[in-house]
């Protein structure tokens, strides 16, 4: 059975490989990374790739961030990974 961490592992390194366009890798990323649960978050993330609803899972995850105030220690990040 895989820990916790390897479930995290495994979500990142889905999200690294699918060749996602910028910013979607960033933002699945910061969703795994930046989650209280970070095990739960991966799990999700990794059902959604199994579905084939990475598209959708990133417009969710895009209108969550979207709509509500990012977190401080999140802008610099942001900010330093601009690729326009």
């Amino acid at each position: 059975m895989a820990t916790p961490e390897d479930e995290v592992r495994e979500a990142r390194s889905l999200i690294e490989t699918a060749g996602l366009p910028y910013p979607s890798d960033l933002l699945l990323l910061n969703f795994v990374n930046g989650a209280h649960h970070r095990h739960l978050a991966a799990r999700y993330v990794q059902r959604a790739f199994a579905a084939g609803e990475v598209e959708l899972l990133v417009t969710n995850w895009t209108y969550i961030v979207d709509s509500s105030e990012v977190p401080p220690w999140v802008r610099p990040r942001l900010r330093g990974t601009d690729k326009s």
